[in-house]
């Protein structure tokens, strides 16, 4: 047991109140053990117990110490476990298992807060008198009771993560599974040892259970009891270990992350308390009407199953967010010469729960399949595209309503594009498949550039201009929501970081304190463009607009300072990169359930493709062929 949490403590900080459980249980045994060997073992092996010939206090409040505190590791260590199936229970669907796990802990905790003044007690009696022989015997019920609790909780624990494992297992065993196993490697590792450690707590409490029971009716303190007790605290350590996800993980991590998320806590909270808002108010009223232009993940989706009907041609791997904006978000704003995100939304002023950072190059299909790996709290967004292609039911079917009800905000979608660019833009663009122009707008809204008066008095900058506000909108939402935060969409060829605006995006977040998660199609696409990041210069950055990037550039004093920061964040120890796809022990367990999940939608598409006509347009059929007939069973 020293030795196992010597490991953690190399792992892990041991400020987690489970480790320090661990620990303070572990030294009390220990002590409780040297004390019963030097002042009792010798003269009598049962001294301390009702079949004792002798009664020492020392040794009796230690193994009374020691047994409150293996109460205190085993509430937290099945805390941990339920919070665990619960993050799991949501991520699969399952309500009914929730509730009576929910109930099963409660059962638990009260039993022990009874057994704990009953053991205390307990310390200061005689075992072998007549009241101590009473009180050790209530001891023995009060521990059956909870083993057999424990018991039926880790029991309802065990198809809970028996099912990820088995849609996991089936997916990586088959050839429509690769694309996800190659995302998500380590998750049916990571189910399986979850679901083995359940299974061995379920046979340790089995074998405390029948050995008290044993113990109660013979009347005698059997020797199995204790190797039974020094198993169950084994056990623990080791269901602690495997839980945590510790064993994958670099020693420096963890230790790290706490206090990096203390700073990014202290950052945040210092920044919202320093906002204020723009003393003119027209510039602030323009700020908050662009920011509230919120549209829920719903909304979107619903626009991504209606878009073949008002772009008949649409080809989700050829066409980009720009080609959707030009041919659908402007000429379906046109009318009201409003942003798209008010006629999605019937006009109604949502606030985003996070930002989302995008380059119109990317195709659009991967820029919805980002937002809905964000809801579903996945870094890779590849397989969810093909979902999304080929299965928008199935995927659906997927997101619970809270993940639908998210809302977000995305500049194509809630940037009003008649007062920025839905003249400018149609300019020598032709649609990828037709090879047809864009259609020019007769909205005849005004453009509104970074000069166009009315100017704000402070530095000149137009107040109806659409796109000059950013750091304005997102200073406002941060101050008014502590949990907004930003979403990073990486598009496969990695453009996303050669944008002026995208990179002004990312820093500015990160110097306001805010949650970042990057979404990319792979890990592998990580591997490949690594080394091509690592030579940004914001000087290269490019922008639509010739003024953008000179404002943007305006604002760096010192280009190499900001090019060295730039690299901090995105490839130092605590960068955009490294921390990229890092869970805790809850994180990690509703992350390998969505991707079960997401196996689940995946194995009724190739089913579904199974059996469909070869020449019914269902295209994964033809680029994901299905070898033998276990694949679909």
């Amino acid at each position: 047991e020293i030795a196992l949490l010597a490991y953690i403590s190399r792992k892990v900080p041991l400020h987690s109140k489970l480790a320090l459980a661990l620990v303070l249980q572990m030294i009390c045994a220990v002590a409780s053990s040297i004390l019963w060997a030097i002042r009792g073992a010798a003269r009598d092996p049962n001294a301390g117990t009702p079949d004792g010939l002798t009664f020492d206090r020392y040794t009796v409040f230690v193994g009374s110490m020691n047994d409150i505190l293996i109460l205190v590791v085993l509430v937290k260590l099945d805390g941990m476990i339920l919070d665990c199936t619960l993050a799991l229970s949501c991520a699969m669907g399952w309500k009914k298992a929730t509730r009576a796990l929910h109930k099963l802990w409660w059962i638990e905790l009260s039993m022990n807060l009874v057994l704990v003044p009953l053991i205390f007690l307990g310390s200061f009696m005689d075992p072998t008198s007549k009241d101590g022989h009473l009180v050790y015997r209530g001891l023995l019920m009060g521990a059956l009771l909870v083993m057999v609790v424990r018991m039926v909780l880790y029991v309802v624990a065990i198809p809970i993560f028996l099912k990820p494992a088995y849609y996991l297992g089936l997916a990586y065993r088959s050839s429509w599974g690769q694309d996800l196993k190659q995302e998500h490697p380590t998750s049916f590792v990571l189910a399986t040892t979850r679901l083995v450690a359940t299974f061995a707590n379920v046979s340790i409490c089995l074998s405390q259970v029948i050995s008290i029971m044993f113990t109660l009716v013979t009347h005698h303190h059997h020797g199995l009891l204790n190797i039974l007790t020094a198993a169950d605290c084994l056990t623990n350590v080791l269901l602690v270990i495997i839980s945590s996800g510790v064993v994958r993980q670099r020693s420096d991590v963890q230790k790290k992350a706490f206090g990096e998320e203390s700073h990014r806590k202290r950052t945040r909270r210092s920044s919202s308390e320093s906002y204020s808002p723009c003393e003119e108010v027209a510039w602030q009223e323009a700020v908050e009407d662009i920011a509230l232009r919120g549209f829920t993940l719903e909304h979107l989706l619903d626009f991504y199953q209606d878009l073949p009907q008002a772009m008949p041609h649409f080809t989700p791997s050829a066409h980009t967010t720009r080609d959707v904006v030009m041919q659908v978000i402007i000429p379906g704003s046109a009318e009201k010469q409003c942003a798209f995100s008010e006629v999605m939304t019937g006009g109604k002023n949502l606030r985003p729960q996070c930002m989302v950072t995008h380059n119109w190059s990317n195709l659009f299909r991967d820029l919805v399949a980002a937002i809905v790996a964000d809801a579903l709290q996945q870094s890779t967004f590849s397989s969810i595209a093909d979902l999304l292609e080929h299965d928008l039911p199935a995927l659906r079917q997927t997101l619970s309503p809270r993940m639908l009800s998210t809302t977000y905000w995305v500049c194509a979608f809630c940037v009003n594009q008649h007062r920025s660019t839905c003249k400018r833009s149609s300019h020598r663009r032709n649609d990828p498949v037709t090879g047809q122009p864009y259609g020019p707008c007769p909205c005849g809204s005004p453009q509104y550039f970074n000069d166009t008066p009315p100017l704000r008095c402070r530095d000149g900058k137009s107040i109806y201009c659409q796109v000059n506000k950013f750091d304005d909108m997102v200073a406002f939402l941060a101050a008014s929501d502590p949990n907004f935060t930003q979403v990073i969409a990486v598009d496969r060829a990695f453009d996303v970081f050669s944008r002026a605006w995208c990179i002004a995006e990312i820093a500015e977040a990160s110097k306001m304190g805010m949650l970042q998660y990057l979404k990319l199609a792979s890990m592998q696409s990580l591997k490949d463009h690594r080394n091509r990041l690592q030579d940004l210069d914001v000087e290269q950055l490019q922008a639509t607009r010739p003024e953008d990037r000179e404002e943007i550039l305006s604002k760096i004093s010192d280009v190499s300072a900001f090019n060295a920061s730039l690299q901090s964040l995105l490839f130092g120890q605590d960068g955009l990169f490294e921390v990229w796809g890092q869970f805790d022990v809850v994180e990690q367990t509703a992350n390998f359930g969505r991707v079960a999940s997401l196996a689940k939608a995946m194995k009724r598409l190739t089913i579904k493709s199974a059996h469909t006509a070869p020449n019914s347009g269902v295209a994964l059929a033809q680029n994901n062929s299905i070898e033998g007939k276990d694949d679909c069973v």
